[in-house]
């Protein structure tokens, strides 16, 4: 072993074939015998490179825990934030941890961001997912370097493959048809009336029966943006008939169920799902009605500034500055192309 000034520390080599056989360390004081205390930095590949983290460690020297397993950092890490997280965020995290199940006995500050590609690559998981664990892993990697465990953080390097761009999928003519069919069925016509109004499923549920003006053809509801909150959507002649019965027979929002609000969770699992399966039509999530609402639109030529501003799009606050288009009449000429 190579002696080096005192405080420095020291980088000798490990017998065998190692593919980093080279060990640095520094003194951390005495124990209660009086002998002499080392952390160990890491292993490295080369000499270089341990005399390298050893200089470095005199700069941004680390904590007695440089050696703490990820499992380890995990467990003090979850016991601080998940008293500040909600329930989901909890439920989210634990599920990333799990997943990075062959990292949990190695060294943190070992891990480097092959090890964590690695994982991400073989996960059978959307894009989207794979980014969550990404943040995950940089929010131990934060704990990490605000304790001087480690001072880089190698998850940032975790390259996410680019998601595909899928078609957007959207009710076909011969499954609208097929609603209007059997619009006695309980939800085709509650279905029709998102299709044809663009509204987000949660402003379609908060709607009163102050929203709509039977009278002028209109509702007025939104939320979101700016731009969407208190926006005009006239009411299509093909479902006006279901938004009068919903409007006679309701006494505050239009969409209860033995007095009480119907809720998105009710909606999907007990009437909106099982009236797709119940009609044979593929399984679409209810915010398809909206994207078939924009696709139609679209498809008949509604002007741009017609769509932005019947579908409530955050885009449409900066086209408001120059055009004051938003007049009923104006939205139905557009609205009635579908």
């Amino acid at each position: 072993m190579k002696r080096r000034a005192n405080g420095l520390g020291t980088a000798y080599k490990l017998t065998g074939n190692r593919a980093r056989p080279w060990v640095a360390r520094f003194p951390a004081g005495r124990d209660e015998f009086g002998r002499r205390k080392w952390i160990t930095l890491g292993y490295y590949a080369t000499k270089s490179e341990a005399e390298k983290a050893l200089a470095v460690n005199l700069v941004q020297p680390v904590s007695e825990k440089h050696r703490i397993t990820f499992k380890s950092l995990h467990d003090e890490w979850s016991e601080i934030h998940y008293k500040r997280v909600s329930r989901q965020a909890k439920y989210v995290y634990t599920g990333c941890y799990k997943l990075l199940e062959p990292l949990h006995s190695r060294v943190f500050c070992d891990l480097r961001t092959a090890d964590f590609q690695r994982i991400i690559d073989g996960l059978s998981k959307s894009r989207s997912y794979k980014e969550t664990v990404k943040v995950f892993m940089g929010l131990l990697y934060k704990y990490a370097m605000e304790n001087d465990i480690c001072h880089k953080n190698y998850a940032q390097f975790i390259k996410i493959e680019k998601a595909e761009r899928k078609e957007i999928e959207i009710f076909t003519d011969a499954e609208i048809k097929k609603l209007f069919d059997n619009d006695t069925l309980l939800g085709a016509d509650m279905t029709l009336m998102l299709i044809y109004s663009g509204f987000r499923i949660q402003e379609f549920l908060n709607l009163t029966v102050f929203s709509v003006d039977l009278e002028n053809g209109v509702i007025t509801g939104g939320l979101k943006t700016d731009s969407g909150k208190g926006r005009i959507v006239p009411i299509h002649p093909k479902t006006m008939k279901y938004w009068k019965r919903y409007v006679d027979d309701a006494s505050d929002r239009l969409f209860a169920v033995d007095g009480k609000p119907l809720t998105q969770g009710r909606f999907r699992d007990k009437i909106y799902y099982p009236l797709l399966e119940r009609l044979h039509i593929p399984k679409k999530t209810p915010h398809k009605c909206r994207d078939t609402f924009a696709t139609l639109l679209a498809r008949k030529g509604a002007d741009t500034l017609a769509i932005q501003q019947l579908m409530g799009h955050t885009n449409y606050a900066f086209t408001a500055n120059v055009y004051t288009a938003k007049d009923k009449d104006y939205l139905a000429q557009n609205l009635n192309r579908i």
